[in-house]
Parts: C-alpha cells; structure tokens; sequence
C-alpha cells in the first residue's frame, strides 16, 4: 500500500472520530494501519494493551486517557514528541480501536485478556469473514465482518446473560425467562428473554441500530443523564444517532437487512439511488452516480454470492450506464433508463 505521511494520517484519524469518513478511506485507514512496517511485531505495544486491568469503561482511571494518549503517540507515529496529542484526548478512544484491529487485539468498553485465565471469550473477525458462534446458554449468532463479541465463560449461569458487540451480528436468543439477555453496543442495550434480532454499530459510524425479526426487544441508549427507551416487536426497528442524542422507531421495509448473512441481494423495483445505498453498505465501498436522471431510474433482480463488479455490470446492461474504478470508489457515467 502506498506510504501514507504523518499529516495526512492525522487528518484521516480526526475524520474517523468524527464520524466523517467514508467507506472507502475508513477501509484505507484500518488496513494502512495493519500493514504498518513491523507493526504486528511491535512486543512493547503488545504487552502494554494486553497488560491493562480488566474493566468497563466507566471505571478505567482517570489518568488512563493521558497514559493511553501517551502510548499511542509511541505506537502509531515513531519519533513524533508526545506533546504533539496532548490534545488527542477523546480521539484517543478512537484510536485505540484501530490499532486494535491492526495488533489483534481489541477495545470497545474494556479490554480483554488473550490468556485462558481469562473469564472472558472474545471472538472477532477480519474484512470479508462472517462467523457463527454458538453461545453456552444454547444462543446462536452470525457475526458480520471487523466485528468483535464478548461475554463471560459463564454466561449460562449469570442472573442477566450479558454480551458487548463491536460491529454487526444477527442473533437468535434462547428462551430463558429468569436470565434476560443484553446487547451492549455502542452507548445502547438491548434486552430480550428469547427472539431474533440483528443489531449494529460501527466505530466511525454515527449510529446504533437494532432489527426485530421474531419476538420483542428493549431497546434503550442513555445519553446526557437522559434515558431513552422503545419496546420492538417483530418487523420493527429503531436506530440511535449518536451525534443528535435521538432515538426513533420506525417499521422494517428493506428486503436486505440480513443481506451479509444470507449473501443475497433482492431489489423489487427499486430506484437506482436505493440499489446504490445498499451495494455500499454491502460491499463497504463508495458508488457515486453522476448524472442525476440516473438515480431515478428502477431495477428488479435477485443477486446470490455476486460480486460487486457483477452486480454493477448486470445492473449497467439494463440502465444504461458503465462503472468506472477510480480511487477507491465506483463511478457510475451514462445516460441511464433504456
């Protein structure tokens, strides 16, 4: 990958923070970051993260930010003066979660343990994997891409079956009246005695969402001192904006919420400008369309296991359009609607 420099990094990682970067460049920036010359080697850094005590987040001292800022001023730019991310002190967090892809580790909340002494499983995965993972409390779940999953080894046993989640998963919860299950994601909590709901929440993304599919849920985001609660049931979802503190509920109507897991893609005449939308969440990459009568037009097509390049290629015969490559990003030129 070509070498990207210090100020340019910088600019990448504050985007990042603030919610702002697009699909491409957050792709660009997490593999930069795991590619870095001798990173994966890098013991001191290592051991410092893993070495960490384990706790929420809520609890970690005071003094961790300056220690964690200082570190990460060690990991991600050699030879710079630390004073130089002094003022880093929220980006820091964000930071932190990527470098933790890049060193196998990982943080969202608190950090974990990799030893067997640990009374924590973790499980994630890397770009382009799906996972499914078979909880002790006869729970299973699908885990799309860069996602992370935590809970206790004895998750059977606890009073309230608690998991936290980095990134996105479909679940389908036991039955167990007197042990609620939680979802902890992104500043929410989802609760449910038995159902299936998928859920997501991206570090860089300014939302937490979560689908019903069967049963009911809680769902619940505290922001500012101020709690804010909806109840799901099936064909429901809500979505918490972390930027404007909001909660709104509204009813399922995409035919692809469960597309990364199924690995189809279904469109019922559907206007070009959705289809894209879609295709970019899906593939995680950027699709501009440029000639505005372009989006309107519609399509009606069923896609399974299609890459991207078929899709556009399929789609372009019937619209009228050609797709182009180009920094990292699709660009879609034609006159559009035969």
């Amino acid at each position: 990958m070509k070498e990207m420099k210090e100020d340019e990094l910088e600019a990448l990682l504050q985007k990042y923070y603030n919610g702002e970067t697009t699909l491409a460049e957050e792709k660009r920036l997490k593999t930069y970051l795991s590619q870095r010359d001798n990173f994966s080697e890098r013991k001191a850094e290592r051991q410092w993260f893993s070495g960490l005590q384990l706790e929420r987040q809520t609890q970690i001292s005071k003094d961790f930010d300056k220690q964690l800022e200082e570190k990460l001023g060690q990991v991600a730019f050699p030879g710079e003066e630390r004073a130089k991310y002094r003022s880093w002190s929220a980006l820091s967090y964000r930071i932190a979660a990527l470098l933790a892809i890049a060193l196998g580790l990982s943080f969202a909340g608190y950090l974990t343990f990799t030893n067997k002494a640990s009374p924590w499983v973790e499980i994630n995965t890397a770009e382009k994997e799906t996972k499914q993972v078979s909880l002790p409390d006869g729970s299973k779940l699908w885990l799309n891409e860069l996602s992370v999953i935590r809970y206790a080894r004895q998750l059977e046993t606890a009073s309230q079956r608690e998991v936290w989640l980095e990134g996105e998963a479909y679940f389908e919860v036991a039955h167990h009246p007197r042990q609620p299950f939680m979802v902890h994601l992104a500043g929410t909590t989802t609760q449910v005695l038995g159902t299936s709901f998928n859920i997501r929440g991206y570090p860089g993304e300014s939302t937490a969402e979560v689908s019903v599919i069967t049963g009911k849920v809680s769902f619940a985001a505290q922001a500012n001192k101020l709690p804010q609660r909806v109840i799901l049931q099936s064909g429901y979802g809500a979505v918490f904006d972390k930027k404007s503190i909001t909660l709104q509920k509204s009813k399922i109507n995409s035919p692809n919420l469960l597309a990364w897991k199924t690995h189809q893609l279904v469109f019922e005449d559907a206007p070009l400008h959705e289809v894209i939308t879609t295709l970019e969440r899906y593939f995680a990459i950027d699709i501009v369309i440029q000639n505005p009568t372009l989006a309107h037009c519609r399509y009606k097509g069923t896609f399974k296991e299609a890459s991207l390049e078929e899709v556009l290629e399929v789609i372009g015969v019937s619209m009228n359009f050609s797709a182009e490559q180009k920094d990292g990003q699709y660009i879609l030129l034609g006159k559009g609607c035969l």
